[in-house]
């Protein structure tokens, strides 16, 4: 049974209660008051929104009234503003069109001048080199007028000189009897070589030949020359010179010990153990002296150049090469495999020198008949050779971090391919080699390693190196991969401890 509550409402007088609540239950009666109730709480809250509706057109109005002046002027002020910008705005396109158009004007302007003036140079260039060429034509003309009055002398007289000589020497080389008198006739040729290419020294330095042959124990020349003793071994034997001979030649080195450096040579015949490409072959004593073997002097082309070849690698062991004590030259018996691959680098040089001396010979006897300025310029060319060879025996005879497993045995030097452009050192000129020689004095070399660019730099730095030449150098000699450019870290090399 459902429970029921009276409920006491308070109405006007006037109220008159509708006839359906008579019939109604009091379930229908709770939920008609409900809902009449949620219906005028919402009728409020609607007339309370109209009514603030109301509040606020009422204040727009005033506010425009207000306000609408001031809102006019803003609008003008704003108006004005816009087109003052929008005129500042052409102005500017119209001011960057003209400089645009002047720009242009400048680079065509530019690039004529600069088409003007190479126009100019390569005109001046071909006018100079016409010059030139006329006055080495007009030269060349003037000397070989000059020389056309003498020029058949000179070849009579030279070829009789030389025939004269020749037959001289092939008569007491070949016609002589007994071995000493035909020995002492090979000395005397030979001192006459030793006259032409080495007699011409400075004012401070001695050079004079002394024939100690009849002596003993003393080879058979003595030669002093830019301030040092040279002993000269000459053999003039129709068959090789045997082993015995080469100790006697030992043996007098060693008891004279004030012979800075000795030379065998034998004129026509090959020495036993001695026989290498180039018919040179190099010896160092304990005590640090060099010994340099000739094979078949008097066969060569050109005895007088060959001997002329030699000079500049006599002078560097020389002034290279220092007498040292018994202990250290038991020391030094450790380093052979070191020696030995300097040997086979000087005799490659030494090759190489040769094959340059003979062109300079053949490059000197066609210009002959130029003027004496010309000669003066190839003589000069010659003496720079001689210093760059000397230059890079001195680096080579110093670099005592080297081994010969890293070089094939003929001194083609063999780099690693994964760090070098060229595994053959022979391949890069001059300064490069010198920048080479002194990277494996400085830096060791593996798959394995690496090391700071920057580091790489400063240790080329302390060696007397710029930062221009390493860059120059780095890209003629080294691999992309190994140093890259760009890159903190170059592989495949560290330095040695």
């Amino acid at each position: 049974m459902d429970i029921t509550q009276e409920l006491i409402l308070q109405v006007p007088g006037d109220f008159q209660v509708p006839h359906f609540f008579h019939t109604l239950q009091p379930s229908d009666i709770a939920r008609v008051i409900t809902l009449g109730t949620i219906a005028y709480e919402t009728i409020k809250q609607e007339g309370n929104k109209s009514e603030h509706e109301a509040i606020f057109d009422s204040l727009k109005t005033e506010a425009e009234k207000k306000y609408s002046v001031q809102i006019k002027v803003l609008e003008n002020d704003y108006t004005s503003q816009v087109e003052e910008l929008e005129k500042q705005k052409q102005f500017l396109n119209t001011l960057v069109s003209t400089l645009k158009q002047k720009i242009q004007s400048e680079e065509t302007m530019r690039l004529d001048t600069e088409r003007r003036v190479r126009e100019e140079e390569r005109r001046n260039r071909e006018e100079l080199v016409k010059e030139k060429d006329s006055r080495i034509n007009s030269l060349e003309s003037q000397v070989r007028s000059s020389l056309q009055s003498v020029e058949q002398s000179m070849k009579e007289s030279s070829r009789f000189l030389t025939d004269g000589f020749q037959n001289f020497k092939e008569q007491i080389l070949k016609n002589t009897t007994g071995s000493q008198k035909k020995g002492t006739q090979g000395e005397v040729v030979f001192e006459d070589y030793l006259h032409r290419v080495f007699g011409s020294v400075g004012i401070k330095e001695e050079f004079s030949l002394i024939n100690v042959g009849a002596e003993g124990h003393q080879g058979d020349i003595r030669m002093k020359w830019k301030n040092h003793s040279l002993l000269w071994e000459v053999k003039n034997y129709a068959r090789n010179i045997d082993q015995k001979e080469v100790n006697k030649f030992l043996r007098d080195m060693e008891e004279n010990p004030d012979i800075s450096l000795g030379v065998m040579v034998s004129l026509n015949t090959n020495i036993t153990g001695h026989q290498k490409t180039g018919n040179i072959d190099l010896e160092e004593l304990r005590d640090g002296r060099i010994c340099i073997y000739v094979n078949c002097f008097l066969k060569n082309e050109d005895p007088t150049t060959f001997l002329q070849s030699l000079k500049p690698f006599i002078e560097t062991f020389l002034q290279y090469r220092k007498p040292v004590s018994m202990e250290e030259s038991n020391e030094a018996q450790n380093q052979v495999e070191r020696l030995e691959f300097q040997r086979t680098v000087v005799l490659r040089l030494l090759k190489n020198h040769q094959e340059s001396t003979r062109k300079f010979k053949n490059v000197i006897a066609n210009a002959k008949k130029k003027n004496d300025q010309l000669w003066g310029e190839l003589t000069t060319e010659m003496r720079e050779a001689e210093n760059q060879v000397k230059l890079l025996l001195e680096t080579i005879l110093d670099s005592s971090m080297l081994s010969s497993d890293t070089y094939e045995e003929e001194v083609e030097v063999k780099l690693p391919e994964y760090l070098f452009r060229h595994t053959d050192i022979n391949m890069y000129n001059d300064k490069e080699r010198k920048f080479l020689m002194d990277t494996l004095k400085i830096f060791k070399f593996s798959e394995d390693y690496s090391i700071n660019s920057k580091a790489v730099k400063d240790i080329y730095k302390e060696h007397g190196y710029s930062d221009h030449t390493i860059d120059n150098i780095r890209y003629r000699i080294f691999t992309d991969d190994a140093w890259e450019k760009g890159k903190t870290v170059v592989k495949y090399m560290k330095k040695i401890e």
